[in-house]
């Protein structure tokens, strides 16, 4: 299976359990398993907090594994809380350096607090990042580096 057919495997397979997920994207594949994250999405907005993780043997499209430990902890029912900032007013804090090459919506937790965020997929050429901006404040909240590795890409 590619990796469209194993999010999809690991959504239907997470539905058929009772979470309301869908898949967001793939984190790796090592051997013959991908692993595909999945997450609450409330307004188009993708909740983080609530990821769950599925194992998807890409032979035969049967789910391997499946660690669900954070949508237990943090599910809830959520009001959409937006902010008044713009996705343009909120890219204007990113890195000159920086070119967005995906934009989202998020709701991120940091330091135990909840940011609704837009979500800048970004590059400067060999690098790859991950900027949330705060659509209240308008500030930047969070980066993640994505490092390639031998068993997939690690967000730190």
């Amino acid at each position: 299976l590619d990796g469209k057919q194993c999010i999809a495997k690991a959504e239907q397979f997470c539905q058929a359990l009772g979470y309301n997920v869908k898949g967001i994207w793939v984190s790796s594949v090592q051997d013959y398993v991908t692993y595909v994250n999945c997450a609450t999405v409330v307004d188009d907005v993708v909740v983080y907090p609530e990821l769950i993780k599925v194992a998807v043997d890409t032979s035969d499209g049967q789910i391997v594994g499946i660690e669900a430990k954070n949508y237990l902890i943090n599910h809830k029912d959520r009001t959409v809380n937006f902010g008044a900032k713009s996705l343009e007013d909120c890219q204007k804090q990113l890195d000159k350096s920086l070119r967005v090459t995906n934009t989202a919506k998020s709701l991120i937790e940091l330091k135990g607090k909840e940011y609704f965020a837009y979500e800048f997929e970004c590059a400067d050429g060999t690098n790859q990042y991950y900027v949330y901006v705060d659509s209240h404040t308008g500030k930047e909240v969070q980066i993640f580096k994505v490092i390639a590795n031998t068993e997939g890409h690690t967000v730190m």
